[in-house]
């Protein structure tokens, strides 16, 4: 069986064989990194100059490869791209352009973009079609208007890249704890510029989404959350919390990272006794009595454990569990703040997100 890789061996890899005068595998380093280049330039530089721009920021790249460190690739990038944007505003004397959509663009995006529609030809109301492509417009300018570059690179190398927080903070050169505190305040400020809606099906589909709203020809998007479920066992799942009198949660759950390495497999399964690839899910979650309850359903090998970690990686745990096996509510008791909840089944599947905890006082 062979292994899989993360993201970032696998781009780290394509690196170190461009380095030893393969283009093919530069070729794919352009292909899988293109597209996030491109989302921030045109939010720099606009659509007309973007190109050029892009294909400057590769040149660049494929002109110093030799000095690259193949494991702070995207980093390179990142910064590659950010200094050509200001050459370019500096020598055009141009504003920077906020991202608009016309008419005609929505309409071409509806009936062609199936990354952005999310299903096939004539699917869905028409209407509501176009309602989620400017939903997906109005986050991608969110993200390159209102964030700051080191928001918007950590943000999207964790959900659109999929890279794991320590692989972040090796490319990035940022500790670990101040990469949580950057993704934690980068979706702190969509959520205030979206709202709730910000997350409605998950977050790494919603930000891929947004980030191809404009899609380059011959590059690679990002993975579909089913498809992700077909490679490692898992699938994006995600929830939007209910405003109540005493306070409000947010939670959106994003599937763990792929193994380093596969472990040797079990026994084949019989058929009377299948595989439980799929992770629990949060079927409910409100505050109650200034506790966060969360109720986490698996219909198939039952939940196992649910935990929470702040911002200083302390782990909160729950203060009680009732319920079956396959429908458990978990109580915990958590000041006002961000935090990352797991949570796992008793086959093992785990999943984990943001949670936001909002607590007001009782009068």
């Amino acid at each position: 069986m062979p292994v899989p890789i993360s993201p970032h061996e696998h781009l780290a890899h394509l690196v170190r064989r461009a380095q030893a005068g393969e283009r093919a595998a530069f070729d794919e380093l352009y292909r899988k990194t293109a597209q996030v280049q491109y989302f921030t330039i045109v939010g720099k530089i606009g659509e007309a100059a973007a190109p050029d721009v892009l294909q400057e920021v590769y040149l660049v790249a494929w002109r110093n490869i030799g000095k690259i460190n193949p494991r702070s690739v995207v980093a390179y990038l990142n910064a590659t791209a950010r200094n050509l944007c200001r050459k370019h505003l500096r020598d055009s004397s141009a504003p920077s352009a906020a991202v608009t959509a016309s008419d005609d663009e929505l309409e071409l995006m509806r009936r062609n973009n199936r990354s952005l529609a999310g299903g096939g030809d004539g699917a869905g109301d028409p209407a509501e079609t176009v309602t989620t492509q400017d939903e997906h417009e109005r986050l991608a300018r969110a993200m390159q208007e209102h964030l700051t570059d080191q928001e918007r690179d950590v943000l999207l190398m964790r959900y659109y890249q999929n890279l794991k927080l320590t692989d972040i903070a090796e490319q990035t050169g940022l500790s670990l704890s101040t990469v949580k505190r950057t993704i934690n305040q980068a979706l702190a400020t969509l959520r205030m510029k979206m709202g709730a809606a910000v997350l409605p099906f998950g977050l790494a589909d919603v930000l891929a989404r947004a980030v191809e709203v404009r899609m380059l020809p011959d590059v690679e998007g990002a993975t579909s959350p089913g498809e992700r479920a077909a490679q490692w066992g898992t699938r994006a799942v995600g929830a939007v919390a209910l405003a109540a009198a005493l306070g409000a949660v947010a939670v959106a759950l994003q599937p763990i990272e792929p193994p380093e390495e596969v472990l040797p497999a079990d026994p084949i399964p019989t058929a009377e006794a299948p595989a439980d690839t799929t992770p629990p899910t949060v079927a409910a979650q409100e505050i109650q009595n200034g506790l966060v309850v969360l109720t986490i359903a698996d219909d198939v090998s039952g939940v196992a454990d649910a935990w929470c970690i702040d911002a200083n990686d302390t782990v909160h745990h729950p203060l009680d569990a009732t319920g079956a096996d396959t429908l458990r509510t978990y109580r915990f008791q958590l000041p006002s703040g961000t935090y990352e909840l797991h949570v796992a089944d008793a086959a093992g599947n785990t999943i984990h997100g943001p949670l936001e905890v909002l607590v007001y006082p009782e009068e």
